[in-house]
């Protein structure tokens, strides 16, 4: 790997991780299917927000998260020892895949106790690469394929 990018292949679909020292590339081996389109079954894009002028500027580094849904779909899927680190007021690195461009970062999740929210911090490349306009409609989802893995938040951006 060099220059702390690479290129995990799963499935036909390539993904690209970015990182600085210490990163490593994130294997993708977790496949559900766009349960979306499928009536009557669960959505699992359970966290959703409007992209403020904050979220969309690169300049700002961070995307404020809605609370409530961070609480019921996000934090009850931590390992406990992230989620007890996150409830002591520090940040936790956790992967966030871009699902439009099949990108891959290591992003801050944090709780600001100030403004009682949740925040995703140092996301400017998130933000430029993603094409992140304010009024736009975003989507996450947490997946963890069993119980001893860290899980990741997916996203996608709405047309």
């Amino acid at each position: 790997m060099e220059g702390g990018r690479g290129a995990a292949m799963e499935g036909g679909r390539g993904v690209v991780t970015e990182g600085g020292r210490g990163a490593r590339d994130i294997n993708l081996n977790i496949s559900i299917p766009e349960r979306e389109e499928i009536q009557g079954a669960p959505n699992p894009w359970t966290i959703r927000k409007k992209l403020s002028n904050t979220d969309a500027n690169p300049n700002r580094c961070e995307i404020i998260l809605p609370v409530r849904q961070v609480k019921e779909h996000l934090l009850p899927y931590l390992l406990q020892h992230k989620l007890d680190i996150l409830q002591s007021g520090r940040p936790i690195l956790i992967h966030v895949i871009n699902d439009d461009i099949m990108k891959a970062y290591r992003i801050k999740l944090a709780f600001k106790k100030s403004s009682t929210s949740y925040r995703l911090q140092e996301t400017r490349a998130l933000v430029t690469e993603g094409n992140f306009i304010a009024g736009k409609e975003i989507k996450f989802r947490w997946t963890r394929v069993n119980q001893d893995e860290e899980g990741e938040l997916h996203f996608t951006l709405l047309s």
